[in-house]
């Protein structure tokens, strides 16, 4: 293989690892908005989040941590494996936070 090869293939997989963090990333950040609402099944959303991340990533081992405070935390870890040549995984972590939206 030549090294335009690869660095073509090292640059395509850098645009696919963007793709997929990006997304998990507004998956992340539309759960943490839900979670500000009142009436809001925290456990249900964060099983559709998992759901959701697991379709993207291909992880079925999703990692999600939940904070309240006086605003909604959630960080989202996984291993996520290129298409292609086997280079391994790459471990991706994204967060959010949501404060309230309080009605007038």
């Amino acid at each position: 293989m030549s090294i335009a090869f690869l660095m073509l293939a090292a640059l395509v997989q850098a645009s696919f690892a963007l793709v997929v963090r990006h997304e998990s990333k507004a998956l992340v950040d539309q759960t943490a908005r839900a979670l500000t609402r009142e009436g809001r099944d925290a456990a249900a959303l964060i099983d559709e989040l998992r759901r959701d991340l697991t379709a993207v990533t291909g992880d079925p081992t999703i990692d999600v941590a939940v904070t309240r405070s006086p605003h909604v935390e959630i960080r989202a870890g996984f291993e996520w494996t290129p298409p292609g040549p086997g280079w391994g995984s790459v471990p991706l972590t994204v967060d959010s936070n949501a404060y309230p939206v309080i009605r007038p």
